[in-house]
């Protein structure tokens, strides 16, 4: 999907190499750009228009709920983000993990980036892949619901 974004470069502290990283407008809502492949990428998300986020969002507080699990929002949002990417298919072979949020220079694989921009903020016409839900709707409301609780437990272990 070609999308308009801003763009700004940047030199990675560590080699010194040119990064470009990408923004959605300031007044975007409900849209996300979701990086991928390790923070070497991007994809884009409209949740307001998805289907499964909704879908998934609300089976996730049903389970908490049938636990007992009382959750503020912020807390919420947390786990929906570590999870939601079980419902998304995979992009090169890689699985989205929307905890991502820490862009990766593509030479050497550092994240600490030079404050100072190359050049102006741009804007930008950018293919991005879209984030899909193919295999994610071949299942039927048990086994959504079955592997949000598996991947729910493993999340609940790995914190405490």
């Amino acid at each position: 999907m070609k999308i308009k974004l801003r763009q700004e470069e940047l030199l990675c502290s560590n080699c010194g190499k040119p990064r470009t990283f990408y923004y959605l407008s300031d007044y975007s809502y409900g849209e996300r750009l979701v990086l991928i492949n390790h923070g070497t990428g991007y994809a884009y998300m409209n949740m307001i228009e998805d289907a499964v986020y909704d879908e998934f969002s609300v089976l996730l507080k049903c389970i908490l709920n049938e636990r007992s699990i009382v959750l503020a929002q912020s807390d919420f949002a947390e786990v929906l983000n570590s999870l939601f990417g079980i419902a998304c298919d995979n992009i090169d072979g890689v699985p989205i993990d929307f905890l991502y949020n820490v862009g990766k220079c593509l030479s050497c694989g550092s994240v600490k980036f030079d404050s100072e921009l190359i050049d102006a903020e741009k804007i930008a016409e950018v293919d991005l892949p879209v984030i899909t839900h193919e295999s994610w709707n071949l299942l039927n409301d048990e086994e959504k619901r079955n592997a949000i609780k598996d991947l729910l437990d493993k999340f609940k272990s790995a914190r405490n």
